[in-house]
């Protein structure tokens, strides 16, 4: 797989709830890539600290919005809200400490349908925390990553597995 865009055909091909989630949204840029290959509905969750960057997130996606949810708090508190097992995907790229990362997933997992997948962002040196965790994880998962997630010279990888 060579780009986090191929990733999300992978969603398209999972897709049974016909709902996914992305944790870590911002301006909705990466939210937009999703949606353009995954014809489900996308949960998006952020803090979005400043209030700006969630109506510039708005504006970016106004031609998705009958196809997304916004959750504005934190991913904790919005992955209490649903059922186990509610979810194609979900795809994490919120906070990049090692303690941030995990507790996404912790939050995330047991959300997630069987045959569907956990995922994430920013497998790079750049982002220590998220190194460590990932490969915490390949120790008892079949995690798999994108080749080919650059910017600027500097690869900043998705992984993922199929739970």
């Amino acid at each position: 797989m060579k780009t986090r865009l191929e990733l999300y055909d992978l969603f398209e091909k999972h897709k049974n709830t016909g709902v996914g989630v992305e944790v870590g949204v911002l301006h909705g840029h990466n939210a937009k890539n999703i949606l353009d290959r995954y014809s489900g509905h996308l949960i998006l969750v952020d803090i979005w600290e400043n209030i700006e960057d969630f109506y510039i997130c708005k504006e970016y996606l106004k031609d998705y919005l009958h196809r997304v949810s916004f959750f504005r708090m934190s991913s904790k508190q919005a992955a209490f809200l649903f059922n186990s097992t509610s979810f194609d995907f979900v795809y994490i790229d919120a906070g990049h400490e090692y303690e941030d990362i995990k507790n996404d997933f912790l939050s995330w997992f047991w959300k997630i349908m069987g045959d569907g997948i956990i995922s994430g962002h920013d497998y790079s040196p750049v982002f220590p925390g998220v190194v460590k965790f990932v490969d915490l994880l390949k120790q008892n998962h079949d995690v798999k990553f994108t080749e080919g997630d650059e910017y600027e010279g500097v690869n900043y990888e998705s992984w993922y597995y199929i739970k």
